[in-house]
């Protein structure tokens, strides 16, 4: 079985970072990342400043504010020997407010790699921290509308905005209208729960992943993403207010499968 989850990393307001990291991992077995990150949380209450940073943060790993560089580097070794999938979007903000408008469509673009073959099944679940799109538990997007031809379109939120590339369009649905839709043939829904990220450690895991990202895109410094690419696999996909978006592998193992295109 295959799960998957969804974070962001950076500031969402029109003022602060230049860029907003929105990020999806898939893992086949919760074991293997749980133990990592619990090992991890192991190592910090052997020191004072990591039971300090942990009482902090109410007992979660995060990327901000971690205190022993040479363990959060040894954490994601660790990470990365699991192959991990990870497909991310760099949102290169413009002093543009990520609302929520926005956001949908910015995940509409992260969402067409579920539709293109990293997960098929009809009903796709995604776990998310508890606000990462609003307070309600779960989220449908249903696909509405699925086209080879090149696509520009404006974001709600950001009129002038540009998107580039297949036309995959996700729009949010009703819960009441579930059933009926996923009676349709070949209907797909993508279901958003949004869960308290101390009480899952994979969340807390893409948290580290997120932060290595967004530090590579806004500070200029590759070291962190660096060890994630050694063996997992980086799939971005650049999403800006001007120039057309571009994917590229950022790093992959000899033995890592690319992603279908």
């Amino acid at each position: 079985m295959e799960f998957a989850f969804l974070d962001e990393s950076g500031d969402l307001g029109s003022a602060g970072s230049r860029h907003v990291v929105l990020a999806i991992l898939y893992v086949k077995s919760k074991k293997e990342v749980d133990q990592i990150i619990q090992d991890t949380k192991n190592r910090l209450l052997e020191q004072k400043k990591g039971m300090k940073f942990l009482a902090r943060t109410g007992g979660e790993v995060k990327f901000y504010g971690f205190p022993d560089k040479v363990l959060l580097t040894r954490t994601l070794e660790k990470l990365s020997a699991l192959k991990l999938q990870i497909e991310f979007i760099v949102f290169d903000k413009n002093g543009v407010d990520l609302g929520v408008d926005l956001k949908k469509t910015i995940l509409s673009n992260l969402f067409k790699k579920i539709y293109e073959g990293v997960i098929i099944p009809t009903r796709t679940r995604i776990i998310a921290d508890v606000d990462f799109l609003n307070r309600k538990k779960t989220n449908y997007f249903l696909l509405q509308r699925y086209s080879k031809t090149p696509l520009s379109s404006a974001a709600p939120a950001c009129p002038n905005s540009m998107m580039y590339g297949p036309e995959i369009v996700f729009s949010e649905l009703d819960p009441k209208d579930l059933p009926q839709v996923l009676r349709q043939p070949f209907s797909m829904v993508i279901q958003v729960d949004h869960v308290n990220s101390k009480s899952d450690i994979c969340l807390q895991a893409l948290d580290l992943i997120c932060g290595s990202i967004f530090v590579s895109e806004e500070n200029n410094d590759s070291t962190y993403l660096d060890i994630l690419g050694t063996g997992s696999q980086l799939n971005e996909l650049k999403f800006s207010l001007n120039p057309p978006s571009t994917e590229k592998v950022l790093q992959t193992s000899p033995t890592s499968q690319s992603l279908p295109q």
